[in-house]
């Protein structure tokens, strides 16, 4: 059966994330499945605009604001459209809160779009404090109250295990087409990290992604590792890097923020996505965007098992190592460095040939989903 679904959430398509990057792509998936669907989300200006061919609407009020505890424009949309379910993707819980007993009157469908476990990030303060308490008690008890859900990884699919899930990571429908075979400089085999490790390294260990390529420049000096989203000078001033910044000399390459056209670029234009994660209920619960869109661009992935990215990425496609522990990580990274260029061309293929994400491995899972909501 045909759903009308409205896509909510604080997604941000003025500047290309994560979030606005999952919504889409999940959207354009129901499209082609044949629902109707629509997005609410932060886009300039009051009229909506397609993009990609999904119409998306301002979830703002004039002037900004309100987002977080106000649901005027969701009501505004459901009076003007007939809606069967409202797909709001981490949904601040004041809001949501709200939400479930607008749908509940209005006979509507609440399914959360979950891809996050908060924690705190940095130095804790009274509004961190507060936003935590709230988003514990959003994921604790407000969504248990849906029946349906969708869920980044097993991990959230276990915890909610009496409702109707489904687990899906990360989608497109945009085929991969590689037309020229790969070629692999062996004098100079790079690696790229992009993205905000957060606070003192606290969402990616770049950290130990810098110490594991200052060891193995005592070895090997034939790659080049290029950083987007911070600059040498941003790196120098931390401590716990301070001295990897220094040994990696011309071997490091760091661009700072870019644009995401650039950075794009820069990724396309390297050997393999590299980054690092410790396990923990956020890591666990989340999926990383660095690994969808390394499979996007046809990039082998190196990094730690976290989450259900083991699920993806194996021997055949990439490169996984057990913990984010610098000698495991300079370990792999000796490895490919002395690795055969045929090998490595061989993961890079099978890397570019088969996207685990290609919609069609999830048709079936997400039809059963949508007809088990009445």
């Amino acid at each position: 059966m045909v759903k009308n679904i409205l896509y909510i959430g604080g997604f941000n398509f003025k500047n290309t994330n994560a979030s606005s990057i999952r919504v889409l792509e999940n959207a354009r998936f129901f499209k082609k499945l044949n629902h109707n669907v629509e997005i609410l989300g932060k886009i300039e200006g009051k009229e909506p605009i397609y993009i990609k061919d999904v119409k998306t609407s301002n979830i703002l009020k004039e002037g900004g604001g309100g987002f977080a505890s106000d649901i005027s424009a969701i009501k505004l949309k459901v009076i003007s459209s007939h809606i069967d379910c409202i797909i709001a993707y981490n949904y601040p819980p004041i809001a949501f809160y709200k939400l479930l007993k607008f749908c509940k009157n209005n006979n509507i469908e609440l399914i959360p779009d979950l891809t996050e476990w908060y924690g705190i990030d940095g130095k804790l303060t009274f509004d961190k404090g507060v936003r935590y308490v709230l988003n514990q008690w959003r994921m604790l008890f407000l969504n248990k109250k849906c029946k349906h859900k969708i869920v980044a990884s097993n991990y959230l699919d276990t915890y909610y295990k009496k409702s109707n899930n489904l687990v899906l990571p990360f989608v497109t429908i945009d085929s991969s087409i590689f037309e020229e075979k790969y070629y692999i400089d062996s004098g100079a085999i790079s690696f790229v990290y992009a993205g905000s490790p957060g606070n003192n390294f606290s969402k990616d260990r770049l950290d130990i992604v810098l110490e594991a390529f200052a060891k193995v420049k005592g070895e090997n000096t034939n790659f080049l590792f290029n950083i987007v989203g911070l600059t040498r000078e941003e790196l120098y001033i931390m401590p716990s890097v301070r001295k990897a910044v220094a040994l990696l000399g011309e071997n490091l390459k760091c661009f700072g923020r870019l644009k995401n056209d650039q950075t794009i670029d820069v990724l396309k234009k390297s050997n393999f996505v590299v980054f690092a994660r410790d396990i923990n209920k956020v890591t666990s619960a989340g999926f990383p965007t660095k690994v969808f869109e390394a499979f996007k661009y046809g990039l082998p992935v190196l990094t730690n098992k976290t989450s259900d990215i083991d699920k993806y990425v194996n021997k055949q496609n990439g490169f996984l190592v057990e913990k984010a522990n610098a000698d495991e990580f300079s370990n792999c990274i000796n490895s490919i460095l002395t690795s055969n260029i045929e090998t490595l061309t061989t993961v890079i293929e099978n890397c570019r040939k088969n996207n685990p994400f290609f919609y069609e491995n999830y048709i079936n899972n997400t039809e059963l989903f949508f007809k088990k909501i009445d």
